[in-house]
């Protein structure tokens, strides 16, 4: 799955992403038709793709125990991702 188009990154001990979501982007066809959503499973993958950008390999990802996500995301929209 590609990535998102990262408008800006800040390095550091905790980096930060903007993103902007593409209305055009893979991640939106046929997620929903006539009302498409950024999958959070799309989301997760992001997160594992940039945090091993941003801080060399962190092995392998074994599954989350617990994840709610508060709002639904549409395509044009711009996200802050933070990484810790």
């Amino acid at each position: 799955m590609p990535l998102p188009k990262i408008l800006k990154r800040t390095a550091g001990e905790e980096p930060n992403f903007t993103i902007f979501l593409e209305p055009e982007h893979l991640v939106f066809q046929g997620h929903f038709p006539g009302n498409p959503i950024l999958p959070g499973v799309v989301q997760v993958e992001w997160a594992i793709r940039l945090g091993a950008e941003a801080f060399g390999d962190l092995g392998t990802f074994r599954g989350l125990e617990r994840l709610k996500f508060q709002e639904i995301t549409h395509p044009g929209e711009t996200l802050e991702l933070r990484l810790a």
